[in-house]
């Protein structure tokens, strides 16, 4: 009889440790941060920008190559979307955006957005076209459209200038043109979006284009971006090739 006794204290022992296993509550899964998704157009102008070359008024429209994440920063309350969150989409020369920021909506945020962000030491245009990678556009959020979208009116804050190249005496085209300002001044450099100006790591006074702008009667045009400047003293430095691309 005590054999049984204690056996029967034994198994209900381990009966008990059994159950309170099983009351222990599970582990609460960590519940994944609060996201919201907000939509944009590029608004009118409906092209990427315009300008008054000559007395002519000139548009360049967004393209297809534009539409890529990387070119965009998208703020909420000055606070930016992390690229991989920013999806851009070009449709009938509109660019629609969309951008994914963590935590909860707010009703009144205010939004902004940045194309690009720097004008670049190191440029590649022709005798038709500047070099859009050197671009740098900015915008304010505007009202909703009938879809809902919040509108994007891009402004440029980089300055262009269709520059003639005379007396070229040899060669087929211009290959590169080497800008220096003579005073040191930044004419390169990227755009601190929260100051609203052009400075950092990657200013420069000095601008390389590559180019095949083809020399006609000794001239040769070629477009350069850069930093707005009230005056400024440039040297030009220029390179050409023959039709086979030998200097």
């Amino acid at each position: 009889m005590k054999n049984s006794i204690k056996f029967y204290a034994l198994s209900l022992a381990a009966l008990l440790g059994f159950a309170s296993c099983q009351e222990e509550p599970a582990p609460e899964k960590e519940q994944p941060a609060a996201t919201h998704t907000v939509k944009f157009t590029a608004m009118l102008p409906e092209t990427k920008t315009t300008a008054t070359i000559d007395g002519d008024i000139v548009r360049y429209a967004w393209k297809a190559e534009d539409a890529k994440a990387e070119y965009f920063t998208i703020y909420e309350n000055g606070k930016a979307a992390t690229k991989a969150k920013v999806t851009p989409v070009l449709l009938d020369n509109l660019m629609y955006i969309e951008a994914k920021f963590t935590g909860d909506s707010e009703e009144n945020a205010e939004y902004s957005a940045l194309f690009q962000s720097r004008v670049q030491t190191e440029q590649n245009a022709d005798a038709e076209n500047y070099d859009q990678e050197s671009d740098v556009l900015v915008a304010q959020s505007a009202e909703k459209d009938e879809n809902g979208r919040l509108g994007f009116s891009f402004e440029r804050q980089v300055a262009f200038a269709k520059i003639t190249l005379k007396g070229l005496e040899k060669g087929h085209h211009v290959s590169k043109v080497k800008i220096e300002d003579l005073d040191g001044n930044a004419i390169a450099a990227e755009y601190d979006w929260t100051n609203k100006k052009f400075s950092g790591i990657y200013s420069s006074s000095v601008i390389t284009i590559s180019c095949s702008s083809v020399i006609s009667n000794g001239e040769a045009s070629v477009w350069l971006t850069t930093i707005p400047l009230v005056e400024a003293k440039l040297k030009f430095t220029v390179g050409t090739a023959d039709e086979s691309g030998n200097a």
